[in-house]
């Protein structure tokens, strides 16, 4: 394959999944591994983690590194071509692409109906069965929905406070209904030390956000006025 094609050929690849290919994409569609070197080294392409390169010029963001990472799960599948046996973005990643809660993304965390295993020491891969309701996709990255987030959060035993971030945020953006997440975080309320289950979600809320005091309706009570004593 001449220079140019395949500089081509690996542009029609990354121009659908955010300027990144991997190296068993370029190999299905003709590129050799000898091929991506001699680019990498000439400066046509980046490598970003191992089997993944981008494209200069493609946009750097604060997700890259996890795209990189999800690409590695199914190496040989484009994203656009991907199902939730390829893996799903979960957990505090799944936080950080919906844009709630305080996750740093320092740990990259994927769900699998299939047990799947990395090498990487900031990968962490769950197995766990996914349904259709519990996946989204959110500019081609396959992600778990805001409730089965919470859900997975709570399962793992999250710290208390790092899930009143992630719900409040949830709420205030209207990802998810008050009773769909109160469904949600019930099962795990006794875990937590919270009784009844039903007030577990507000017991999150609070954590980050007190409960406001009630206002007193009708004419404020008056201080006793003390008289002097007879004379």
């Amino acid at each position: 394959m001449t220079r140019s094609h395949a500089i081509a050929t690996l542009g029609a690849i990354a121009e659908a999944q955010w300027g990144l290919v991997t190296a068993r994409q370029a190999a299905r569609n003709g590129v050799s591994a000898v091929e991506l070197t001699r680019l990498t080294n000439d400066g046509v392409l980046d490598r970003v983690a191992f089997g993944v390169y981008r494209l200069p010029g493609s946009p750097l963001d604060p997700l890259t590194e996890l795209r990189a990472a999800w690409l590695q799960l199914d190496s040989g599948t484009e994203a656009e071509s991907r199902g939730i046996d390829s893996g799903v973005v979960s957990h505090g990643s799944a936080a950080l692409v919906h844009q709630v809660g305080d996750f740093t993304g320092h740990i990259h965390e994927f769900t699998s109906p299939k047990r799947k295993r990395s090498r990487r020491s900031d990968v962490r891969i769950h197995t766990s069965s996914l349904g259709s309701d519990d996946v989204v996709s959110l500019d081609q990255l396959l992600v778990t929905s805001p409730t089965r987030l919470v859900g997975d959060l709570l399962a793992t035993r999250h710290d208390g406070q790092h899930i009143s971030y992630v719900v409040t945020d949830i709420l205030d953006r209207r990802l998810a209904t008050r009773k769909a997440l109160a469904d949600v975080v019930a099962p795990h309320a006794a875990a937590y030390g919270v009784t009844p289950a039903r007030e577990f979600l507000e017991h999150l809320i609070s954590l980050t956000r007190p409960p406001t005091p009630r206002k007193i309706h009708g004419n404020p009570q008056r201080p006793a006025v003390r008289l002097p004593p007879c004379a």
